[in-house]
């Protein structure tokens, strides 16, 4: 294809929307020029340049969108025929059907595209249809009248209607997918600015048939024929990459949760306004969203499992290394003192009587440590036979502390019907605000290895 010929396939229909929008304020008496010929080219030209768009090679999302905008054309081009030449009700049907077709095959054209960019996960999938049925149920709301003309009246008898409103609700979550997860470039603003200018369209539509003041021709269809155009245009840009995933936000999980409460409370107490057809919707949507929180839940439940697990020895049920360094680093405004343990004597027991017997020590060591100190103080197994020991209190209680830490390991363990005896050097640090704990509880403890006493304070 030479550049010319493409240049003008690209911007004939900008052109001809620009034409259209002059002529209806120029000279709005050339209604069948303008409203039938024109208006009904600009879809047609946006067809062309969707098909022929080079930077577009997603083939099956290329013929969904031109599907889409050739379905939308031929009800476009009924109603016009209809509004203007030859007004029947035999071709009502047809009109209807090459408009709600639009709207399948044009979603499934996005979901292609971000198929592509990645897999929806499950959460995502869930949050959507969340939001779609919240969003359908608040249009509904948001438009509700009394009276024999109010918009709930008018789409629950009408199924065209109510169908353009689920698809509405479907092309508002895609419009802020676009715009909060994807990257910001040239293709994804004219796409979510061509979803919104024919959601506004659709709207515009949805509320004036609701008070019987439609009429083809008017005003807000050209709302459908720029979106259309804005669509067709972001297929000649380039693509950009997915910034990130996202999920729903807690807050609009409770306050949708809230609303489809609401909604059938009011329908329970009977209330004039709501129809009954919202109903179904809204149980749904209360259904979706007790079983997202339970997810989140279980996910939040999960993560702190996980969390406390990672702080946990798994031998003994004591904090490891990585919990007493955290508990230490938060230790200086208190006063107490840190305790490095080192057992004596236990290679050769664990060498001696294997390895089941020497993890089964270690775990009775273990509960002897925590019984010897208050709730508050934090015992820690750092690996193999050292221990550490955070005692918050005065000089003098945590002093006493590491006496009965000792003392503990004073008498011998039964394991395996076997008399087992083991030690105990302590290095003692007073929390006196110098820092350092860590590392002066371990040139104390090995000092304490070779005093008769097993305890060296720093």
């Amino acid at each position: 294809m030479g550049v010319r010929l493409s240049l003008a396939i690209r911007w004939a229909a900008p052109a001809l929307l620009l034409l259209y929008c002059g002529l209806r304020t120029a000279a709005p008496e050339f209604i069948i020029a303008n409203e039938f010929i024109l208006y009904n080219l600009i879809p047609l030209a946006a067809l062309a340049a969707t098909i022929t768009a080079p930077t577009f090679n997603n083939l099956r999302t290329l013929v969904l969108i031109s599907l889409a905008i050739a379905s939308w054309w031929v009800g476009s081009l009924l109603s016009s025929y209809n509004a203007y030449l030859n007004q029947s009700s035999d071709v009502k049907q047809f009109i209807d059907l090459g408009y709600l077709l639009f709207y399948p095959l044009l979603l499934l054209a996005l979901q292609q595209i971000h198929r592509a960019r990645g897999r929806l996960a499950r959460s995502e999938f869930l949050d959507a249809l969340f939001l779609l049925i919240i969003i359908f149920l608040a249009l509904a709301f948001i438009f509700l009248e009394r009276g024999d003309y109010g918009l709930l009246s008018s789409i629950s008898g009408n199924f065209t209607l109510t169908l353009s409103l689920f698809f509405d609700s479907a092309l508002f979550i895609w419009i802020f997918r676009i715009l909060i997860v994807d990257g910001v470039g040239a293709r994804n603003i004219l796409f979510a600015a061509g979803l919104s200018l024919f959601l506004a369209a659709d709207i515009a539509y949805i509320w004036r048939t609701s008070i019987n003041s439609y009429a083809v021709g008017d005003i807000s269809d050209g709302g459908w024929i720029a979106g259309i155009t804005l669509i067709s245009a972001a297929l000649w840009c380039e693509d950009v990459a997915v910034k990130c995933d996202r999920t729903l936000h807690p807050f609009t999980l409770v306050t949708s949760l809230l609303i489809s409460v609401a909604l059938l409370t009011l329908l329970a107490l009977g209330g004039e306004q709501i129809s009954s057809w919202l109903a179904l919707p809204a149980f749904l949507a209360l259904l979706l969203a007790s079983f997202r929180i339970i997810m989140v839940l279980r996910k939040s439940h999960q993560l702190n499992n996980e969390s406390s697990l990672a702080h946990i020895d798994e031998l003994t049920g004591l904090a490891n290394r990585r919990k007493i360094i955290a508990e230490l680093s938060n230790f200086s405004p208190n006063e107490g003192a840190f305790l490095l343990l080192d057992l004596d004597g236990f290679k050769p027991i664990n060498d001696q009587y294997g390895h089941s017997v020497g993890d089964q020590l270690l775990q009775e060591i273990a509960e002897r440590f925590t019984r010897a100190l208050p709730p508050t103080a934090v015992v820690a197994r750092l690996g193999g036979d050292e221990f550490g020991v955070i005692v918050k209190g005065s000089y003098e209680e945590s002093l006493e502390g590491a006496y009965a830490l000792r003392a503990s390991l004073s008498y011998p363990f039964t394991i395996s019907g076997q008399k087992i005896s083991v030690g105990v050097s302590i290095g003692y640090v007073h929390n006196d605000g110098r820092g350092d704990l860590l590392k002066r509880a371990d040139i104390a403890m090995y000092q304490a290895k070779n005093s008769d006493e097993r305890l060296v304070q720093s």
